[in-house]
């Protein structure tokens, strides 16, 4: 018998993932996440990508992404934290590994001539995932998350 490998996301028990980082704006993307996965009953997926970068995170930076992903805990989220060099490669595979149907991201914050020049982790997120549906969340200020 012969085994196959599945490259597309399968229909039952399908997830929505929410990128985590270490910024408060996480935790609007997992409320987004969370209204998301209720809509669809569907399970709830929360990755932080740590890179090489993150040995230099300050320590509120580190309490910042601590928060995050407990608030992630408190809405019944599964938590992952994965090492990788790439963010948008690492978080395409663990969608395509969790079966996940949607991905959560915030619109980057770098400005366009930085996006212009090395691209920016959404625009390659958008290219990898293309069977994956990923909705780009708007910056909120603090007091509206």
């Amino acid at each position: 018998m012969r085994q196959h490998r599945v490259e597309t996301v399968w229909p039952a028990g399908e997830r929505v993932m929410v990128a985590v980082d270490a910024h408060r704006r996480s935790q609007h993307l997992l409320r987004r996440g969370w209204r998301r996965a209720q809509s669809s009953q569907s399970g709830l997926l929360a990755v932080f990508v740590e890179t090489p970068a993150w040995e230099r995170a300050s320590p509120e930076q580190r309490r910042q992404l601590e928060d995050n992903l407990r608030f992630a805990e408190d809405l019944g989220a599964e938590v992952l934290r994965i090492q990788g060099s790439d963010v948008a490669e690492a978080l395409v595979q663990v969608a395509r590994e969790k079966n996940v149907a949607s991905i959560v991201i915030g619109r980057p914050h770098a400005s366009t001539l930085h996006r212009l020049l090395f691209g920016s982790i959404v625009d390659k997120l958008l290219r990898l995932a293309h069977d994956i549906d990923v909705l780009v969340v708007a910056h909120h200020e603090p007091n509206s998350c």
